[in-house]
């Protein structure tokens, strides 16, 4: 079947595409999310249902995995649903994964109010590739923002994920060995980490919730004199890969 064009910036698909991106709500409500990039689509579209798929009209839908809807949209049309300058050509729709059960996994990310979305995207994204059983979100940033999906790279989707309250947190760390990053805490270098285990990652505003400090170890990564912090993403990305027992095997 010929995907229907759409030609008009006021067209009910368009202003649902663009509310979902923006909209936190909107997508929990529906349940779903909006992914932009031909590869992203792509690689998704193969392991999972595409719902709307709207691609430029020089493009071949068949090029593409199969929607339960396809349309041809143009250039203007994609630039106001993905709020990009330049976008790739393609955006699709597809499921949010319902929430993991984390209990009992050996290796979790613990994401502690982290506010921002490439911060956010770019942890997922480390803790997928180092092969870690999940993801454990207290509060912070939607992991499913239009900049924490682009940062994680189609991560989001792989790696089980799961969200509370600080409370819930702790019920998941139960019986885990946990780690987190402190300018006050014993040196990277000195630590002997133990599986089963978890690594606690706090926004650099925020800081570890005063619950969570008080059932982990506080870890310093030693750095030059003349640097007085990392970025989260990157002092997390260090803490996910030298804290792995894995790794020491």
């Amino acid at each position: 079947m010929v995907p229907v064009s759409i030609k008009s910036l006021q067209h009910p698909i368009v202003k649902e595409l663009t509310h979902l991106r923006k909209n936190a709500k909107a997508r929990q409500q529906a349940s779903e999310a909006l992914i932009c990039g031909c590869k992203m689509v792509a690689e998704l579209g193969r392991a999972r249902s595409l719902k709307t798929l709207l691609i430029l009209e020089n493009l071949n839908p068949n090029d593409y995995p199969p929607a339960l809807h396809t349309y041809f949209v143009t250039e203007g049309i994609l630039k106001k649903i993905t709020g990009l300058e330049h976008p790739e050509g393609v955006v699709a729709t597809l499921a949010i994964p319902k929430s993991a059960d984390l209990t009992g996994k050996k290796r979790l990310l613990i994401l502690d109010h982290i506010s921002d979305p490439g911060n956010l995207g770019t942890l997922l994204r480390t803790a997928c590739a180092l092969c870690y059983d999940g993801a454990f979100l207290v509060h912070g940033v939607d992991p499913y923002n239009d900049k924490a999906l682009r940062a994680a790279k189609g991560a989001t989707f792989h790696l089980p994920l799961a969200s509370g309250t600080v409370h819930d947190a702790l019920l998941i760390i139960k019986g885990l060995t946990a780690y987190a990053g402190a300018l006050d805490g014993k040196p990277l270098e000195e630590c002997k980490p133990l599986e089963p285990f978890a690594v606690i990652v706090s926004s650099e505003s925020h800081g570890i919730s005063d619950e969570l400090a008080k059932h982990c170890q506080r870890i310093t990564i030693p750095m030059n004199t003349c640097v007085d912090s990392l970025n989260v993403a990157v002092a997390g990305g260090i803490l996910l890969y030298a804290l792995d027992p894995r790794r020491l095997r």
